[in-house]
């Protein structure tokens, strides 16, 4: 299991880039699931567009259930 956190510290928008490959890459090469969640200004133009296709839109909210991540609510 990979962890990554970048809350914070200022990020390079690369890093972000190179975060977001490495993942991929890990989890199509082992075979699983990777999920991470961002604010929508975290995420750079210049990234977004190069992971577009990959992204599953989903607002997440503590309002009620439905705002949940995979059926969690706390």
């Amino acid at each position: 299991m990979f962890t990554f956190c970048a809350k914070g510290d200022p990020v390079d928008e690369r890093q972000i880039a190179e975060a977001l490959r490495f993942g991929k890459h890990k989890s199509l090469e082992k075979g699983f699931q990777y999920i991470i969640t961002l604010n929508t200004d975290d995420l750079p133009e210049s990234v977004a567009k190069g992971v577009e296709k990959n992204i599953l839109p989903k607002v997440l909210t503590d309002s009620d259930e439905s705002g949940c991540l995979m059926g969690v609510y706390f």
